[in-house]
């Protein structure tokens, strides 16, 4: 009975620790706002934000617990909402570049077009439609 509780308490554990490295939401960029919504694995079930028309080449950067608008070029290491994990920026059109802001990250995007993998290392960036669902994990 001790080692079956034992058992339990560290698949419990894995799971929170794995909650923490990898999430999904569904992405969609419209009327130059990002929204994220449907999230899982985060603390946050939805995100809204716009960049406004005077910084052209804003950044929404993000992690598990909240958001905040970047510049592109910075690569900042921690805010007020802990270390920073990934950028959203409109490249034009219907595509969104993805830019890992953590050591490594994985990025799959799938819409009515498929599915599309990237592995990415820090700064690195991934287009993906601006209507999809994302799943990223990170390395640990």
């Amino acid at each position: 009975m001790r080692y079956a509780l034992a058992a339990v308490v560290m698949v419990a554990a894995l799971g929170a620790q794995a909650a923490e490295n990898a999430y999904t939401f569904h992405l969609t960029f419209a009327g130059g706002k990002f929204e994220m919504t449907e999230a899982q694995g985060t603390h946050w079930k939805w995100l809204k934000f716009g960049c406004g028309r005077t910084v052209p080449d804003c950044e929404v950067q993000f992690n598990d617990r909240g958001a905040l608008g970047a510049v592109p070029g910075t690569l900042p290491a921690t805010s007020s909402i802990g270390p920073l994990q990934i950028g959203l920026r409109h490249v034009d059109g219907d595509v969104i570049a993805v830019r890992c802001l953590a050591e490594a990250c994985s990025v799959s995007a799938t819409d009515a077009g498929g599915k599309r993998e990237k592995k990415l290392a820090r700064g690195e960036s991934m287009n993906v439609p601006s209507e999809s669902d994302l799943a990223i994990s990170f390395a640990p």
